[in-house]
Formats: structure tokens, C-alpha cells, sequence
């Protein structure tokens, strides 16, 4: 179900340090074992301090890589003690897991665990740094698109530079439905357990689940500045892909939702977890019959209902043109009182489809909870209405039409392959016919065989000599 990841070690090393991928408990071996390990990323270029880019040697794939040593030691003592996050990842074989998670395409992954011996910051030679190997979104994030200066209009023909914006509408409609589609579809992952994805060879999509009992896993920071992009893979994609990042404050609630229908019954309630951090279930139990205010009170708890208004936000954030700061413009989307926000939505110059799925997202409540899976194939079918009515959304190439493009022309290079091989052996199957045809009428030389041929002429005439011979010698005797 999961892509596979790959922890074969390579034999080439880095420049600043020899790498080895997460196997072992590397406290559990000595440096000479380590500088042993293989290198399966080079080290291009630290981007800020501690996060560096990496490129995967395999295959040439850019990653990023942030040093966690004093994250996972305490406060970046050289052994781990028996509170590490460093200890407790490997005894409790946790780390599988949380790479298995962290694996769906519209998440920002986890990708790897390696660590350098001698890196440049060490202390001490033997010393190991520990880093954990991210995707990287490459495009930014979607908080940069609401920046109120976006581009520098160069002076001269002023003209020229000026694109036409619609009345009352910021960032284009495809932009929106390929978010919110995104972020819904990763939600459905975290949430429920459960992930679609496109067989380019089929053009169908098949739906996978994670196979057990999911419990529900809760984002708690939905917002522009964690929602990054990729830069297409091809010319002709229109946008490449949309990744929900940063789960610092993500949530795993112990809360089996029943929507795999699992051998584990359905927890009881709804899930429940604090605005930030952590608080104790029982807490958070006293509160659970809280009315579910927007913009959230501070002691309100954060459910899924919260996780659908976030998208929600974001979503009426990129319909409502800035008139301030990126970082204030979420805040003056989620600040509005009733009547001022039903009068931006009302307002906002686009579609029926996709203003009832951002009505559907802020209105939904707890009686009316369903499958994300499920929330995530409504938004699914109005985007592919939009891609079906609208000019904008005729004109879009996803990266589904990309693969279905790459299968059909892979497909058709296999069928000519398969063509032209069937035409060179009819080809070599009429010579060998025709060659055997020759030999029978006329055998070809064979230089042994007629070298074997006058041997045996030449020993039939000696021995009828000696024969002759003997005959005329008795003769004579005879006479």
C-alpha cells in the first residue's frame, strides 16, 4: 500500500561526513562501524541554519534534511538517556510507523533517518548527528501569495505589465479547487486512514485503506503558511503538487473512528484535544458539550469540525483579496462578525460549486460528522465539474493528466517494442526457412566434413590396393 522506502546503503561517502540511513540503535555502535556505513545522499547546500538540501544519489532526488540531534537527545547530550525522544523511538519501534504515516502525496513526508559521523559541527570525531529527511516543496507556501506586493511593475510601458483581475475575486478559481482538494484528501489520510490514488494504466482510481484500526489523527495547524507547493515535474502541468506540512502540533488521539470497520469497536464520543499542547482527556471530557464558536475560544476543544473550519479559512482567504499583511490577512477573514463575513461570501465572484463546499466546511457540526474520505469526494466532484464547465478549468492539466500521458505513451512504446520484435523474428524465421530450404536443395560446403570425406576415399582405395595386391601374390604363388 505504502511507496516502497528503500534503506539500501551505497559505498560512496560525503564529502562532510560518512551517512548511514536508520537501521539500528546508532548509540549501539562504535565509530568504526559507523564510518563504515554508506552514503545515500550528498550534502549540496544549508538553506538556514541546521536544514540543508540533499540529493538522493539513487535517483537525483532533491530532499531536505534538518539536524534533530538535540531534539532527539536531551538538550544535545552525547548519550541518550532513558527519556530521550532518541531512546524512546527505537524501543518502541516507533519510527517505522511514523515513516509509514508520513507517506501520502499530498503530505510533506518523512522520508528518511540518517546520520553523519564528523559532521562540521561536531564536537568530537566519533560524535554522531542525527537527520531526518523531509520532502521538499520547492515553490513556497501559500501564505506567499498573500503578500499585497507580489511583483515589481517596471517602469516605462506600465500597460503591458497589468493583469487583468476579476471583480471581487483574488486567486484564480483552479488554484483554490487544487488546494482544497489537497489539503481534504491529506486530511482523509490523517483522519481516517484511508487514500485514493490515480492507476495511470487503468485511468480509474482505486481506493486503498491502511488495513487496521486507524485512529484518528489530528493536524491542529491548518493554515497558508503550512500549506506548500512543488514546481510541476512537466511544462504542461498547470500546478504542481499541494502539500500539507509542519505537523508539530499534530495530534494522535487514541481514537478509533470505526470508518475501516475494524475489530476494534468504534470509540464512544468524538475526538477531543486541546488548541495547542496538551491537556488530560478528562479535561477536555468536562468540555465536550462546548458550543463550537468561530474564530475559537481559547479553552474550546479542537475536533474535526475545527479541522473542516480551518480549511475553510484558508480556503475564503484565497477568495478575499489582502488589504493588509499575509500573516494578517487570515486574521481579518476569521475575525469578521456574521454579518460582515456572509457579506464577503456573498460577494466573492465565484462558483456555486465551490462556495457551497466553503459554506459546507464552516457550517458542518459534530451531528453531522462523516468520513473526511467522504468530504474529500465532494470537493472531488465539484472540481471535476469546474474542469468540465468552466474555460479556466477546461484549459487546467493536472498531474493525473500527466501520468495518464506518460502511461499511454509508455503503453504505446511497449505495444511498438513488442511490434518490432514480432516483425524482426518473422523476419529471422523466413531466412532460417529459406537457408534450410538452400541446404536441402544444395548443402553448403562443409570444409571437415569433405576434409573427413577424402580420408575415407583415400583409406577405401589403400586397403582395395592391398588387397589387389595380395590377390596377384597368390596368384603368382599359385602359378
Amino acid at each position: 500500500m505504502f511507496p516502497r522506502i528503500d534503506n539500501k546503503e551505497s559505498d560512496a561517502s560525503v564529502q562532510r561526513g560518512e551517512v548511514l540511513v536508520y537501521n539500528k540503535p546508532p548509540y549501539r555502535r562504535d565509530a568504526s562501524e559507523l564510518s563504515r556505513q554508506a552514503s545515500k545522499y550528498d550534502f549540496t547546500s544549508e538553506t538556514s541554519p541546521g536544514i540543508w538540501k540533499v540529493v538522493r544519489k539513487s535517483d537525483r532526488a532533491h530532499f531536505l534534511a534538518r539536524d534533530v540531534s538535540s531534539w532527539l537527545l536531551d538538550h544535545g547530550s552525547a548519550a541518550p538517556s532513558h527519556t530521550s525522544l532518541l531512546w524512546l523511538l527505537d524501543n518502541q519501534r516507533m519510527i517505522e510507523p511514523l515513516m509509514a504515516v508520513l507517506n501520502h502525496e499530498n503530505l510533506v513526508n518523512f522520508v528518511d533517518w540518517a546520520q553523519l559521523i564528523g559532521w562540521k559541527d561536531s564536537k568530537q570525531p566519533d560524535q554522531v548527528t542525527h537527520f531526518f529527511i523531509y520532502d521538499y516543496c520547492n515553490a513556497g507556501t501559500l501564505e506567499n501569495l498573500f503578500q499585497t506586493e507580489t511583483r515589481v511593475t517596471p517602469s516605462g510601458n506600465e500597460a503591458r505589465y497589468k493583469v487583468p483581475v476579476e471583480h471581487n475575486r483574488f486567486l484564480p478559481e483552479s488554484l483554490c479547487w487544487h488546494v482544497v482538494c489537497s489539503i481534504l484528501k491529506g486530511l482523509a489520510w490523517l483522519h481516517d486512514g484511508i487514500r485514493e490514488d490515480l492507476n495511470p494504466d487503468t485511468k480509474e482510481y482505486e481506493i486503498f485503506d491502511a488495513g487496521l484500526d486507524w485512529q484518528t489523527i489530528l493536524h491542529r495547524d491548518i493554515i497558508p503558511a503550512n500549506i506548500f507547493f512543488c514546481h510541476p515535474h512537466t511544462m504542461s502541468e498547470t500546478y504542481g503538487q499541494c502539500k500539507l506540512g509542519n505537523l508539530s502540533k499534530a495530534f494522535v488521539s487514541g481514537h478509533v473512528n470505526g470508518v475501516l470497520g475494524g475489530r476494534v469497536p468504534p470509540g464512544k464520543g468524538k475526538v477531543l484535544a486541546g488548541q495547542d499542547g496538551f491537556e488530560p482527556l478528562e479535561k477536555l471530557r468536562q468540555k465536550k458539550d462546548m458550543p463550537m464558536y468561530h474564530p475559537p475560544q481559547f479553552d474550546q476543544p479542537y475536533t474535526i469540525i475545527s479541522e473542516y473550519r480551518s480549511a475553510g479559512d484558508v480556503l475564503m482567504g484565497m477568495m478575499i483579496k489582502p488589504i493588509m499583511s499575509a500573516m494578517k490577512h487570515m486574521e481579518y477573514i476569521r475575525d469578521r462578525n456574521e454579518k460582515d463575513w456572509n457579506e464577503m461570501f456573498s460577494n466573492a465572484n465565484y462558483s456555486a460549486d465551490l462556495k457551497d463546499l466553503v459554506w459546507e466546511l464552516m457550517s458542518r457540526t459534530e451531528l453531522e460528522h462523516q468520513a473526511t474520505f467522504d468530504l474529500y469526494l465532494r470537493a472531488k466532484e465539484g472540481f471535476q465539474n469546474f474542469r468540465e464547465t468552466d474555460r479556466d478549468g477546461k484549459a487546467m492539466v493536472t498531474i493525473e493528466h500527466v501520468q495518464v500521458e506518460h502511461a499511454e505513451a509508455e503503453a504505446e512504446r511497449r505495444a511498438n517494442e513488442a511490434e518490432l520484435t514480432r516483425r524482426r523474428n518473422e523476419q529471422l524465421d523466413k531466412e532460417d526457412d529459406k537457408i534450410r530450404d538452400e541446404e536441402l536443395e544444395a548443402p553448403c560446403p562443409n570444409p571437415t566434413r569433405e576434409k573427413l570425406l577424402r580420408e575415407i576415399a583415400e583409406l577405401i582405395q589403400t586397403t582395395s590396393e592391398r588387397h589387389e595386391g595380395r590377390n596377384r601374390q597368390v596368384d603368382e604363388s599359385q602359378s
